[in-house]
């Protein structure tokens, strides 16, 4: 790809900058990952059931691409081995199951995603910057996530409406996670940051259900009505990131 840049009344600033890409396949090796988990569970009261899991997932030779040749007019960019990363989480669980088929379940997870090389260089929007360190794309380091359901009891209803209700259950997801990571950068194509500093606003999101069963011809069928994103809440994925732009962030 060739880059151009224009200054406000359509001058040419500088020279051209040519990017390509270049792939090796003699060079690469396949990547590597070690998984190591530890996990406990105990019964509490209530006849809840409690669970403690540990996870380290270890990845080598990754690959990414790596500036090889930076200068006023060509960037060349590698295809290599040279990514490393490294997730660490611990998530606590609590489920409950009453009625021998509902259940209830509930958890946080505390979790890092990191790598030594996290700058994506694409054709169609070249970033000249060197590779650099930094979370990767999908990091979250909390999240709260529950879900669960439960029948609706036909004796909170007149009588007339119980054959109406018949078996209606509620269902439950809620999930709040902090916002995943992005990068600032200039006009000039380079990162006015570290890679990947900013992150988008925590997201979450509630939904609501109602199931009602019932039989017919011999089947069991079921109608659902559903509320999605019930807060109503924005959980922007898209943002302007051109750190020069009036309209930055």
């Amino acid at each position: 790809s060739i880059s151009t840049f224009y200054g406000p009344t359509g001058q040419v600033i500088g020279v051209p900058i040519e990017t390509q890409f270049v792939l090796k396949p003699q060079n690469l090796r396949l990547p590597r990952f070690a998984l190591t988990s530890f996990a406990a569970e105990r019964k509490l009261p209530w006849n809840v059931y409690g669970k403690v899991n540990l996870m380290a997932r270890n990845g080598s030779r990754g690959f990414t691409f790596e500036d090889s040749v930076v200068s006023p007019t060509l960037n060349l960019y590698v295809l290599d081995n040279i990514q490393r990363q490294h997730y660490r989480a611990a998530e606590f669980a609590l489920r409950r199951t009453f009625l021998s088929r509902y259940q209830w379940f509930a958890s946080y997870t505390h979790s890092a995603a990191h790598a030594n090389a996290v700058v994506n260089y694409t054709v169609d929007n070249p970033i000249f910057t060197p590779q650099a360190a930094g979370p990767l794309p999908w990091d979250a380091p909390n999240r709260f996530l529950m879900w669960g359901w439960a029948p609706i009891e036909k004796s909170w209803f007149p009588h007339f409406l119980q054959p109406m209700v018949g078996e209606t259950d509620v269902q439950l997801l809620g999930d709040f996670r902090s916002g995943f990571p992005f990068s600032a950068v200039t006009e000039a194509g380079s990162l006015a940051s570290a890679p990947d500093a900013l992150r988008f606003p925590y997201y979450g999101t509630v939904n609501v259900a109602l199931e009602r069963r019932f039989p017919f011809r011999g089947y069991l069928w079921a109608w659902r009505v559903s509320v999605v994103n019930a807060l109503n809440r924005a959980n922007p994925n898209v943002v302007n990131n051109d750190f020069n732009s009036p309209a930055y962030l």
